[in-house]
């Protein structure tokens, strides 16, 4: 878990900060934006992007910020039974995989927002998709892939009726008691 630095320009809604965390086994990203961090602006976002959607992790590590240090964040980990880890400057490499996954996404956000900078606000739900549909070298396919288990069905894919969806269709029609399947086929 990270924060990318205070962002300069604020975004249109006074927005300075977003907090990253990353999956280490299947690289996948969560982030979001904020006016200011403080330990329970830590401990809003642990609960609603990792505790409430993925489950209890064994480990977070994070740098040695004030924010993810601070007695009440060690104290939800310790409820939740959690190890929470601080990388040292001694030992940076420890939230590296933190480290570079920011890089990539203010590169994203960065390419994204080139005639409005101060909108960077509005893209980041695009960054973190592209983000999570982009194969990771590390894992040889995407995060979504690996948390989700298939491919991301886009959009585009439901108006030309891809042969992917039109299977996964099949699969699920077939999959249902047969007076369900009448009731949805008529």
């Amino acid at each position: 878990m990270d924060l990318i630095c205070k962002i300069n320009p604020p975004s249109l809604k006074s927005l300075y900060w977003i907090i990253l965390t990353i999956d280490y086994f299947t690289k996948r990203v969560e982030a979001e934006e904020y006016v200011s961090v403080t330990h329970n602006t830590v401990i809003q976002f642990l609960e609603r992007h990792i505790f409430y959607r993925f489950g209890l992790p064994e480990t977070i590590v994070a740098d040695n910020g004030f924010v993810f240090r601070a007695g009440e964040v060690l104290q939800l980990g310790y409820n939740m039974q959690v190890k929470m880890l601080t990388s040292t400057p001694y030992y940076a490499q420890r939230n590296g995989q933190a480290e570079a996954s920011n890089k990539v996404m203010i590169e994203i956000i960065e390419k994204m927002i080139k005639d409005k900078p101060r909108c960077w606000h509005e893209t980041l739900s695009e960054a973190l998709w592209a983000y999570r549909n982009s194969k990771r070298t590390s894992t040889g396919t995407t995060p979504y892939r690996l948390v989700f288990g298939h491919d991301v069905v886009l959009p585009m894919e439901l108006n030309v009726k891809s042969a992917r969806v039109a299977l996964q269709h099949d699969r699920c029609i077939t999959a249902l008691p047969s007076s369900l399947r009448v009731w949805i086929l008529r």
